[in-house]
């Protein structure tokens, strides 16, 4: 099939049709009346509800790009404009907690602040990456049933999420929860976990005092993640071998559950890592390689914004969830691999599980270990390191 002149905007109206005939057919089945009215009004205001949401976190995220003058490539990526976005309205948010004054008025006054300074980039982001027309391509017959397949599932998810109340049971106790417990406070409160995303999740409740819109919130990230994954794919394999990433990876059970029943914070924490990854390795292998994009902007300039917006990013991901820490930590392994080569990589490698061993963080793997043993794996460790440091010495990477 060759396709030419697609927008991404399309697949929102072929989402609608499928949704509708996901539950036409339910009623059907269960001998029930079905207006096809009614669902499709209360689905689109639930859905511009999300969308403003959104609006407000891509045209913050686009206004803080574009001042920090990133080049075009970067600032014009949506998903790093999202994530940063996201990060700056829980800012906010945790500002307003903190004071007691997390409400509908401030809640509103804070997106619709977010929107102002940055509705130029905004519109320029949606005319670039939603309305602008995608190059011709042609897939087999295969991709396209993947692509109907991802429709249908999204459909199901989404009417999943379309709930009064949560229906997995960390959503109900724990990860709606929480949101909850913050709009019925208007402020922050006391839990053992991190809860960034929680802040933003609860913005359903606060502004919109909507279940459905908080589960959306808490699940649109696993829709973001398809796309992501795609563009990435895209740049190293062919369109139907990009489309099969991107449908495996949002058919899998582990990605269906908890971005349906469970609403997990985890795919959020994935969506703003991933992006994180994305941008690290668009740099360091693509845009470096690039002489017409390096002569025109200052290389070192360049990778120091660059880590900026990473380490906005990493500490916001933090905020999410501790688990976090293994990419933060895969990061230095990665900037020591490329700047020092593979020996040093390696020994860096090792002294991070070193860490883990000495602060006890391999507790969280629920692993246990004696005293004795810690003691030999961290010296068996700290030899195999310095071979490598001196083994890197050697062959003149490091002096």
């Amino acid at each position: 099939f060759t396709i030419s002149g697609f927008r991404i905007i399309y697949f929102y109206p072929i989402l609608l049709v499928f949704m509708t005939m996901v539950m036409w057919f339910y009623f059907y089945k269960n001998d029930l009346e079905f207006s096809a009215f009614q669902f499709l009004l209360k689905t689109f205001l639930i859905h511009i509800s999300v969308i403003a949401v959104f609006v407000s976190a891509i045209s913050s995220g686009a206004f803080i790009l574009k001042v920090i003058k990133l080049p075009e490539r970067f600032n014009s990526n949506i998903f790093l404009q999202i994530c940063v976005g996201f990060a700056i309205m829980c800012f906010g948010i945790f500002l307003l907690g903190v004071i007691n004054q997390f409400n509908w008025y401030t809640a509103s006054i804070w997106l619709l602040a977010l929107i102002i300074p940055g509705w130029k980039s905004l519109l320029d982001s949606l005319k670039n990456n939603l309305w602008k027309k995608q190059h011709k391509t042609t897939i087999k017959p295969f991709s396209l049933f993947l692509i109907i397949t991802v429709i249908i599932l999204v459909s199901v998810n989404l009417i999943t999420v379309t709930s009064p109340f949560p229906l997995g049971f960390d959503s109900l106790t724990l990860y709606m929860n929480i949101p909850n417990l913050v709009s019925n406070n208007g402020g922050l409160i006391e839990v053992l976990y991190p809860y960034n995303w929680s802040l933003i999740v609860s913005l359903g409740y606060v502004i919109f005092e909507s279940n459905a819109i908080a589960l959306h919130l808490g699940s649109v990230s696993s829709i973001l993640l398809i796309f992501l994954i795609f563009k990435i794919a895209r740049n190293y394999v062919s369109t139907d071998w990009a489309i099969f990433s991107a449908t495996l990876f949002y058919t899998l059970p582990i990605i269906v559950w908890p971005s349906s029943i469970e609403i997990k914070t985890d795919l959020s924490l994935f969506l703003i890592m991933l992006t994180v990854l994305h941008i690290i390795f668009e740099f360091y292998f693509r845009y470096q390689n690039s002489p017409v994009e390096t002569s025109s902007n200052n290389i070192v300039d360049t990778e120091s914004k660059l880590w900026l917006i990473v380490g906005i990013l990493i500490g916001f991901s933090l905020g999410i969830k501790y688990t976090s820490l293994i990419a933060v930590l895969g990061l230095i392994v990665f900037l020591f691999y490329f700047y020092c080569g593979k020996f040093v990589a390696i020994a860096s490698l090792l002294a991070i599980i070193v860490f883990l061993f000495i602060f006890n963080l391999y507790t969280f793997a629920d692993l246990s270990f004696s005293n004795i043993e810690i003691f030999s794996l961290i010296l068996v460790l700290v030899v195999v390191a310095l071979l490598f440091i001196f083994l890197a010495r050697k062959n003149g990477k490091i002096s």
